[in-house]
């Protein structure tokens, strides 16, 4: 029996919000070694697993502040990925560009030289795993906005006629799975926006959905012969929030061309462990978004943010550094906070570092 497993983001750099004591601060020194150990077992039992790569990995710099390694990560990165049979990752989302084009660049170089597979670049964001005499084509693609360059390098708002001639490309194959970035964070129902890319993607010809980017698991749903997986969570973060760090594993039996799920949880240094065994996925019946949840959802998060920053303020780095940038967060979020309602994603659009 052949198996394929997809999880959610990889955030192996420090979030602003915990800048010198998130993810990167905690496990750098170890040079990131034993981070996969509560699901290497699982792993191994894969022919591939696949993963969203939510971070730059970059050369360390000799001073780190939040301005040059927030959501960074250093080379050592990749020898984990491979030792844990991380054979493919998406670059195609809305942190891969944060320190611009040439960085981005010279992280794809790296990870295809040690045969990682990279999904989501704009030329070719594809590619098709064969297992067992199965062929399985991946796509990666984003729908978030980018605010740092005009270049961007890989596959973001694709339309249905890019769809389209994507699937021409693959040619024929078992099955066509689009891997996207998508939705709006910490909200457990799809958004009407995402219902629409789900149905554009369909009507062209993709047979599954399997989402990132919520930070939270989202619902699945069945479609006729679709499978929707609208958000797998985070897999590798510095999130300290319970309901941020229950995620799953997303098996595919290329035998049967079904799905199953294996439940995990996040530790407090954040990182991954199965808490259960392999079970069914459960599918809902399509419900009705309240754009208000969303206003919500991201209020609590912020005040949560606050009471974070004011605990982990003593140990981060660059303390000045910080304050600048939490400033200018601020006054962005508070001239902002209302046009979210319309529009969730407008917090991505101009906002820079």
């Amino acid at each position: 029996m052949g198996k394929i497993h997809f999880v959610g983001d990889l955030i192996f750099g420090d979030q602003p919000v915990i800048f010198g004591c998130g993810f990167d601060g905690i496990w750098n020194k170890s040079k990131y070694k034993g981070i996969f150990d509560g699901v290497k077992q699982e792993f191994g039992k894969s022919d591939l697993n696949i993963a969203n790569l939510e971070t730059v990995i970059a050369e360390r710099p000799e001073k780190q502040n939040v301005n040059n390694w927030a959501m960074c990560c250093d080379d050592n990165i990749i020898s984990i990925l491979k030792e844990n049979n991380i054979t493919a990752v998406s670059i195609a989302n809305n942190h891969s560009l944060d320190y611009g084009v040439e960085k981005y660049y010279k992280m794809v170089e790296m990870l295809e030289d040690n045969t990682i597979v990279v999904l989501g670049k704009k030329e070719k964001p594809w590619s098709v795993f064969e297992i067992n005499g199965k062929k399985v084509a991946v796509v990666g693609a984003t729908y978030l906005p980018v605010y740092r360059t005009e270049n961007i390098p890989y596959l973001l708002n694709p339309t249905i006629e890019m769809w389209s001639e994507i699937i021409e490309k693959i040619g024929r194959v078992d099955k066509i799975i689009a891997y996207i970035h998508w939705g709006s964070e910490f909200v457990t129902t799809p958004t009407d926006k995402q219902k629409k890319i789900r149905d554009e993607i369909l009507k062209a010809g993709i047979d599954d959905i399997v989402g990132h980017h919520p930070h939270i698991i989202q619902k699945n749903e069945k479609i006729e012969n679709h499978r929707i997986i609208y958000s797998l969570g985070n897999f590798m973060s510095d999130y300290w929030q319970k309901r941020l760090r229950e995620t799953q594993i997303l098996v595919l039996d290329t035998d049967s061309m079904d799905y199953s799920i294996i439940p995990c949880k996040l530790d407090k240094k954040g990182v991954p462990h199965t808490i259960g065994t392999e079970q069914d996925v459960e599918y809902s019946a399509e419900s009705e978004w309240e754009q208000n949840s969303l206003f919500l959802s991201r209020l609590r998060m912020r005040f949560e943010y606050l009471f974070h920053i004011v605990k982990c303020f003593p140990r981060m780095k660059g303390k000045k550094e910080f304050l600048v940038w939490l400033w200018k967060r601020v006054k962005y979020v508070l001239v902002n906070m209302r046009k979210e309602v319309k529009d969730p994603e407008i917090i991505y659009k101009k906002y820079e570092r």
